[in-house]
Parts: structure tokens; sequence; C-alpha cells
């Protein structure tokens, strides 16, 4: 991986990395600079030689007539419009064939005209260049393009003007004929279909059911009052307040006739109106009925005031006394005055309420005539618009054939832009390309870049677990350790030298870090007490790391025990050159107890269970109650039990075992196991409750500057004695 991606700054020990990367794909970069510089070189040798001629070609404009934008028209857009049009294959045939030359336009871009590019000067003229394979002829170009380009536009303007005029007459007059039939036939459909009829009669009606739905929304007001003016319980007082709030909503007017539906009168006619002669009949309004509320209010408080005088007076005469019973009689007469105004008010009451009844009722009866007059106004609408549609497409074509006739003609007098050569800016008398210094930068350049990106892209698309401090930081589990890179089996004779050695000792000092590295987990989490061996996948190095730091804690004094659990492919009993059997199965399947199971290893303090023969069932053997068992009886016998088990991905007897140990260590192959593989293997294990000492990062190659670099601390010794190991 590349280092510092992450980081703000670049340190020393970063730039000591880049310089490791260079190391150690210096051939693969010196080659890729090679390929690149042999590519330009072969293409300096084969391309062919192209000539660049600069011409001027002076634009003019001619000012547009008043109305007319010329700057919208001709400027900004020109030169891409012109470029198209100069080197158009036919333009490009015709060139050619004024210079002699008789080829196809395929021919003229593959063997005499490379490119041909235009720009604008700071004057508004053009600067055409041209690159050929032929120096004469380029420098020819420019000057018979642009004539020829003159003459094909004459002719094309020619043809197209003749052309147009030839039929527009002709067109003209059809499109006349067919605007005025049309026009003809829309004014015999409207007075035909009656539109205009139609759209006034809804006009009037456009109202009515905004009044019908204010009618009875009054009318349901109106049957309110009447249901409380039928309370027997209300006096004339009462029912005249109730009249009275809603007297300023009253509609009727002088004059006014209305249908008299109301009540026969079961008293005295109001006051000052004409009494109908059946409960039927119309009634007229005149003024007595639109009195105001005035009068009544007047008699009941003067009412009011003289039955306080006649209390007054109860307090000092008896009710006989002539004063009483004149005031008795004031009383009564007040009474009847305000009976008569109740009269009045719901005469007028009345009056208004068979007012809107009728308004109502007549609003009703027009209501049928307003949908069919809106349907069928609604109707004509669309059929008009359906009916005036096919119109617009012979006034469409009236207007575009004005429109173009017009720009021929305006066009027709003299071109409003004209282009005129004027002679070669520049002629270089040697080629253009391919450049030689020019193609020198370019072989180094490209030659450098290539090299320096695909190494650094290789590593860069790395995704193995390669550095240490990467691995800590990616999967947050502390590293134990790391383990050089060297043949398994050289690792497993280390393991049974003699520990006075120097290649021996060297390497069990990094078992002894990983040891104490655990010890010191162990403080923090469970006591190390039975340590589990595994990887994410198979031949990482697990028998190898668990077989020395077995070693490691037999060494410090501590009674040990080896345990293969590998039931499937287990060979912990190679490494030591004992026999498979008896070992786990034999002991889980009941044919051997433990204790003849373990055995000695020749060193002190380390003794081995087996796997035993090799079974497909390890599973089910492994969740018995037998394996708990045999585990805490191992317990009790050794202080440290080291498990050497099957890899996490694709089986299922890590899971199983993981609940029985105290902790785990996990093994990486450094350069090898692949980041998404530890990390579905963490992950099984963390959601299964694994507990994790650390991670331990074997078989890094120290040869390689990178890890030499990074691992400084290792490579006074291991780089030395590595290269011995390979030697011996």
């Amino acid at each position: 991986m590349i280092p510092g991606l992450k980081k703000r700054t670049v340190n020393f020990y970063d730039l000591m990395m880049y310089v490791a990367i260079v190391r150690k794909h210096i051939r693969l970069m010196v080659l890729t600079f090679t390929l690149c510089a042999l590519a330009v070189l072969n293409f300096y040798v084969y391309a062919r030689s192209v000539y660049r001629v600069t011409s001027l070609v002076r634009m003019e404009q001619v000012a547009r007539p008043s109305g007319v934008d010329a700057d919208s028209i001709d400027r900004g857009t020109f030169a891409e419009v012109a470029l198209g049009q100069l080197t158009a294959p036919d333009i490009m045939v015709r060139t050619a064939a004024r210079l002699g030359i008789k080829m196809s336009a395929q021919d003229i871009a593959g063997r005499l005209i490379k490119k041909i590019t235009m720009q604008r000067n700071g004057s508004g003229d053009l600067e055409v260049s041209v690159w050929g394979y032929n120096r004469a002829v380029a420098m020819q170009w420019c000057e018979a393009m642009v004539a020829e380009f003159l003459a094909f536009r004459e002719e094309q303007r020619s043809k197209q003007h003749d052309l147009i005029i030839r039929t527009y007459k002709r067109e003209m007059e059809e499109l006349g004929q067919k605007l005025d039939q049309a026009s003809e036939s829309q004014f015999q459909y409207e007075q035909e279909k009656g539109t205009t009829l139609n759209q006034i009669k809804l006009s009037e009606l456009s109202t009515l059911p905004n009044d019908l739905a204010l009618t009875k929304r009054r009318l349901a007001e109106m049957e309110r009052v009447h249901n409380e003016l039928d309370n027997p319980a209300l006096d004339t007082v009462e029912k005249l307040s109730i009249i009275s709030s809603y007297r300023a909503q009253s509609n009727l007017a002088l004059g006014q006739i209305v249908q008299n539906r109301s009540r026969a009168s079961n008293g005295d006619e109001a006051e000052g109106a004409a009494p109908p002669a059946e409960n039927n009949s119309s009634v007229i309004v005149v003024p007595s009925l639109m009195q105001g509320s005035d009068k009544w209010q007047q008699i009941e408080s003067e009412m009011r005031s003289i039955e306080a005088e006649k209390t007054k007076l109860l307090e000092t005469f008896r009710p006989g006394n002539y004063r009483i019973t004149a005031l008795q009689k004031k009383i009564d007469g007040l009474m009847g005055q305000l009976e008569a105004q109740y009269q009045t008010q719901y005469a007028h009451f009345d009056l208004e309420y068979q007012s809107l009844k009728r308004k109502a009722t007549d609003l009703e009866a027009r209501l049928p005539e307003y949908n069919e007059t809106n349907k069928r106004y609604t109707k004509l609408q669309q059929d008009f618009s359906l009916y005036k549609s096919g119109d617009l497409s012979w006034q469409s074509m009236y207007s575009g054939m004005a429109k173009k006739l017009s720009s021929i003609d305006f066009a027709q007098d003299k071109e409003r832009i004209n282009l005129f050569y004027d002679g070669i800016l520049l002629a270089k008398p040697f080629p253009d390309s391919p450049n030689r210094f020019r193609l020198f930068l370019m072989a180094i350049g490209l030659g450098l870049a290539a090299a320096i990106a695909l190494p650094f892209g290789i590593e860069y698309l790395d995704h193995t677990i390669a550095d240490f401090n990467q691995a800590e930081t990616l999967f947050q589990i502390r590293g134990l350790g790391i383990i050089p890179a060297l043949e398994s089996a050289e690792v497993e004779k280390m393991a049974l030298m003699d520990s006075s050695t120097s290649n021996s000792n060297n390497l069990m000092e990094n078992f002894r870090v990983i040891r104490t590295n655990i010890l010191s987990m162990g403080t923090l989490t469970k006591a190390p007490h039975a340590i589990m061996i595994t990887s994410a996948v198979p031949k990482e190095g697990k028998t190898v790391i668990s077989t020395n730091l077995a070693l490691s804690f037999a060494q410090m004094g501590a009674k040990t025990i080896l345990v293969d659990v590998d039931l499937r492919r287990g060979r912990l009993h190679r490494v030591f050159g004992l026999r498979k059997a008896p070992g786990m199965t034999q002991v889980l399947m009941g044919k051997c107890t433990l204790e003849e199971a373990c055995r000695p290893t020749g060193r002190e303090n380390l003794d081995i269970l087996t796997a035993g023969e090799h079974l497909n069932t390890a599973t089910e053997l492994l969740s018995s109650t037998r394996f708990s068992e045999v585990v805490d009886q191992l317990r009790t016998k050794y202080d440290r039990i080291i498990f050497d088990t099957p890899p996490v991905l694709g089986l299922s007897e890590t899971s199983v075992i993981q609940t029985l140990i105290d902790g785990i260590v996990f093994v990486a192959w450094a350069g090898k196991t692949p980041i998404k593989s530890m990390q579905l293997a963490v992950e099984l294990l963390q959601n299964n409750g694994g507990n994790f000492y650390g991670f331990v990062l074997n078989r890094i190659d120290l040869t390689d500057s990178a890890n030499y670099y990074q691992y400084y601390y290792y490579s006074n010794d291991y780089y030395r004695n590595y290269h011995a190991l390979e030697n011996a």
C-alpha cells in the first residue's frame, strides 16, 4: 500500500517508504520508460512530414438594413460555419481539381491535406492554417480553396433563388385562396351554430347558480326565525326583538307585489295594512310595512317606566286605588300597541319570506336552462376550436413562404459577407511535424509519467494486509508482533533447534515479543490461559505460530500443551516427528483417555495433543460436551493451552471453539491475506463474542526495501540471518 495517503503532511518515514517502492519496482519502471521512449522513436521514424502554411483571408461585412442585427447574425459563429463550409468534401475536391489534382475527398484527407484550422484575429479577419504533406500544395491550397468556395456559394445561391422565385407566385396564390376560404367558412360556421347568441344568453344566466345558493341560505335563516316565533313561551317583546334583528336584511321595496301565503291572523289586522281577501292573495308593500323598529322600542320603554311607577305606588296604596287603576289602563293600552307593532313587523317578515320562496322557485325553474346553455356553449367552443385548428397550417405555410422569400430577396443584390484571399503570413521551409525537440520532451515526460504511475498504481491497488499500523487502525485490534518471511519447513526446523543457536534465538525473540504482548493484553481482558490461534483462510502460518508460541511459553517455565483441533487436516504431529494417533479424535470418540493422548515433545514444559485421525465430522465432535470436558481437564493440568484451529471463513469449528477459550490470536500473511477476508473473519468472531488479544503479521519479507524501512528495528538481525538461512 502507498504510505501517507490519509496524512496531511509527508514525513521522513514516508519519503523512505516512497524510495523503497521505487527500489522495489525499479526494473518495471526502467522497462516502462524504455517502452515509452521506443514508442515515440518509432513514431518519429515512420511519421510523414507535415508542412504548415498560414494565410490571411480578409472578411468583408456589408451593413444590414435597419431592423436587422448584423452582429447577432454574422459574428461569433461565422468562423466555425465558414470552416465547416470551406472544408466540405465538395469544396476540397474542387480545390484539388483547381490545382490539377484529381482525388476523392477521402484520398485528399489521407494523402494530401492533414488538417485545416481557422481563427479570427484582432481585426476580425480569418487566419487559415493548412497542414499538408506536400509543401507546394500547402502553399497554394488556401487561395484555391477560397476561390472555389466563393464560386460554389454563388452557384448554390443563384440556383436556390431561381427555384424559389419560380414557385413563389403559384404557391402564394394557392395559400391566399385557402385562407379566404377558411375565413368565409369560419364566419358561416359561427352563423349556423349560433355561437354569439348562445354566448350572450350564457352571460345573462351566469349569476343564476350564485343567486340560487344565496336565496336558499336566506330562506333557511327565515325558516329558523319562523320556528322561533311559533314558540308559545315567548312574549310579544321577545318576538319583536327576534324580528327586528332580521329587518336590516329585508329585500322588500315599496309597491312590490308579493304572494301572501301567511297564516290567518288571530287578532287585529296590522296597522295601516290592507287585509287579504284570502290566504293565498297578493299583497302590495305599503309604507306601514316598512316602518322601523324604533316605535315599539319606545312603547316598550314607556311601559316599563309605568310599571315601575305602579310598583312604587303599590308599596303605599292598595291595588284598587284609583291611581293604580289608571296606571294599569295605560299599561294595557301600551300592550295593545306592542301587539299591533308585532303584527305589523310579522306581516313585513312574512312578506319577505314569501318573496324569497317565490324567487327560489323561479331560480330553480331556470336552472336547467342555465345548465343546458352552458353545456351547449362549451360544446360549441370545442367544435369551433377543432374547426379553426384546421386553418392554422395554411397560415403557418403562408408566413413561412413569405419569410423565406424575403430572406432570398434581401441577399439577392449583394452578399452580406465576402471573403478575399490576402496572401501567406507564415510558411516554414522545414516540416512542422514531427518536431524532434517536442518528441524528445514527449518521450521523457511520457516515459517518466508511466514509469512512476505504474508501480504506484500497483501499490495503490494492492488490497492485501501489508502494513502493521494500517491493520491496527483498520480492524481496531492490537498488533502483537511480526514474523519474517521464511519457508515453513525452515521455521519448523528452527522451532526444534537448540535455543542457543543464533538463528533460533533471533526467531524466538519475535515470539517472545508476541508472548509478552499477549500477557499484557490478558491484564486488560481475560488472563491468557487457553489461547486460540486462527486465521481467515488456510496456509497463513497458524501451525508455525502455534508451535513457536507454545515453545516460548514453555521456555518461561509455564507448563504448556499444544492442542491440534484441526480435525480435518491437522499437521502438528509432523512438526515434532510424531504419529498423528492417538489424538483429539480418539479422545472425543472415547477410544483412549486424555492422559494417553497427551504426549511429550522432548522440550521441557511442553506437551502436545495431536488431532488424531482426520474426520469430516469435526464440527459435531467439537460441539459435544465431551470436548468441553476435555478443555476443563486441560485447564486443571496446564498453565497455558495453545489451540491450533482451522481457518474462520468457510468452516464452523472456530465459532464453536471460541466459546471455551480465553482469547484469540489472529494470524495474517503479509502481502497475501486480502483485507476483505480478514475483515469478514474478524467480524464473524466478534459477533460470536470473541475476545481478541491481537494479530500477528506473518511472513514479512525483510529483504523488501519497504519492509526494511518500515520494520527497521527488526532489520539488523533478521535481515542478516535471513540471508544466512537462505545460503545455508
